[in-house]
């Protein structure tokens, strides 16, 4: 069939392999673990939720800290990897400054909070991962 000559993986500009957009896309929906969301009800549940509940950050980043293992699971295994990955989400435009330093042009500046928190519960236990923001961006750097 067409497809099984479609190649898996491609490489990205900084050299580490890395699925292809298409099949990423399909990965997030074809076991209905994700959903589509428009731009504008994705702003639309920041502007609403605006300083959330604690108990609604927290379970923010217990969700981040369960999808290191998935990623993992999936080969993802570095943070430009994983970053690439999570970009087909539609959260940020993924920025690659260097090897080791990223910046995360999100979507919609309300969800910085979110996708901040999201990232520090999977990044957690490497010790050598920065994470700032500013309104509209998140910087993410290894040192």
């Amino acid at each position: 069939m067409w497809f099984e000559e479609l190649s898996i993986f491609t490489t990205s500009s900084i050299g580490w392999e890395s699925p292809c957009k298409p099949l990423t896309y399909i990965d997030f929906l074809a076991k209905g673990e994700h959903t589509i969301c428009d731009v504008d009800h994705w702003k639309c549940l920041f502007e609403e939720i605006g300083e959330g509940s604690k108990k609604f950050w927290d379970e923010v980043y217990r969700i981040g800290e369960m999808h290191r293992d998935e990623y993992a699971d999936k080969g993802l295994k570095s943070v430009g990897d994983i970053l690439e990955y999570v970009e087909k989400t539609n959260w940020y435009r993924l920025s690659i400054d260097s090897e080791n330093s990223f910046t995360l042009i999100l979507t919609v500046p309300q969800s910085r909070r979110f996708v901040r928190t999201f990232f520090e519960g999977l990044f957690r236990p490497l010790q050598n991962v920065d994470i700032t923001d500013t309104y509209g961006k998140i910087r993410i750097n290894i040192r």
